[in-house]
């Protein structure tokens, strides 16, 4: 009998052994080629961009193994085309330089790729859409229309809703802070702030997820409707240009926050030239600001891409973090008072805000 009991005890101990989370990681990869024999690879955090782990390769392969408390939102990037988004947690994890996620093999893994997989098909739907549409509309206008219909009317719930999904079975590990950080790319300030409550502990301690939250409460004192919120920028002659200089002077003011380097915002500059020679005057001006760039490189643009509004340069990110913009070119429409019109101007819409605001269309 005391045998059978120390069996069945012993049976038991090795089954709650075998349903315990590893207490290690194995990152393993192979890259595509020996070119990269001897280089030092890292592990990176999503979130911060600091390195959590190193290995050298040997030939095409490598391999990391340590532990890790909590899990984490990792990166391995080798360079532009050879890099891998995964989740570093513990237990084996192959990578796949060719999807570029790891191997479902670990139980976040396994919930992150089902996610990304899913964001992918969505978007190749979408992008199947637009193609079609470009296909059967020749008018470049209509296309534009027709497209942003689509996406209003049809892509961006599902799309949105998918997101939402897998953020609310996820609030506190990595799946969820990816999907919260997607969600927001494309939700209003009014919908992410539904989600805001239902952030846990571990992502609200993310440097990412914190930016985020506080991108959307600038972009709630800066949307539509909302008194302009003004910023100073040293000049390089040592003295000082704000955006009140400009806005609240009794004319509407379309404010281009721009870069560079930036090909979106380059695209965008023949129209805003179109709008500024058609309206500009007492009632009408334009303002460019620079924002994440070299001072040099910016002033090397100006006249390269016959931008003859004023500009401010060198703002980097303080007129983004007050505005909330996460990406460029953002463009906005002032009225004559200063309260805030249209934002997130382009194309064939920013001419159409431009044109509602000074003929009254």
């Amino acid at each position: 009998m005391k045998r059978s009991y120390f069996l069945l005890a012993v049976a038991a101990t090795l089954l709650v052994g075998c349903s315990q989370t590893p207490a290690s990681y194995e990152v393993k990869g192979t890259l595509p080629d020996a070119s990269f024999d001897g280089r030092t690879v890292y592990i990176r955090s999503y979130d911060d961009n600091t390195n959590v782990d190193s290995t050298v390769v040997e030939g095409q392969d490598f391999v990391f193994t340590g532990t890790i408390d909590k899990p984490i939102m990792g990166r391995i990037d080798v360079e532009r085309t050879n890099y891998v988004n995964f989740i570093l947690e513990n237990g084996t994890i192959d990578l796949d330089f060719e999807t570029h996620l790891g191997s479902p093999t670990t139980p976040l893994n396994t919930k992150f790729n089902a996610m990304t997989e899913e964001i992918n098909t969505m978007i190749e739907t979408y992008q199947a859409k637009v193609a079609e549409i470009r296909e059967e509309v020749a008018d470049q206008k209509e296309q534009q229309e027709r497209i942003q219909a689509y996406f209003e009317d049809e892509f961006r719930a599902v799309y949105l809703g998918k997101i939402k999904d897998y953020f609310l079975a996820n609030t506190d590990n990595p799946v969820g802070y990816r999907a919260f950080i997607e969600y927001s790319q494309m939700a209003e300030p009014e919908e992410l702030e539904e989600l805001i409550p239902q952030v846990g502990p571990w992502l609200a301690e993310t440097r990412s997820i914190n930016r985020v939250i506080k991108q959307n409460e600038a972009m709630k004192t800066t949307a539509e409707g909302m008194p302009f919120v003004d910023f100073t920028i040293e000049t390089e002659e040592g003295g000082k240009v704000s955006l009140s200089d400009y806005v609240g002077k009794g004319k509407y003011v379309l404010v281009d926050f721009w870069a560079s380097w930036c090909g979106p915002c380059i695209q965008e500059t023949p129209i805003i030239a179109e709008v500024y020679n058609k309206y500009k005057g007492d009632r009408f001006e334009v303002l460019g600001v620079a924002v994440w760039d070299e001072l040099e490189k910016t002033k090397e643009a100006i006249p390269k891409h016959g931008i003859t509004w004023p500009q401010i340069l060198n703002a980097q990110s303080i007129p983004t973090d007050l505005y909330g913009v996460s990406g460029i070119p953002h463009i906005i429409l002032f009225g004559p008072d200063g309260q805030i019109v249209k934002r997130n101007l382009r194309g064939e819409g920013l001419k159409k805000a431009v044109a509602e605001a000074m003929e009254g269309k």
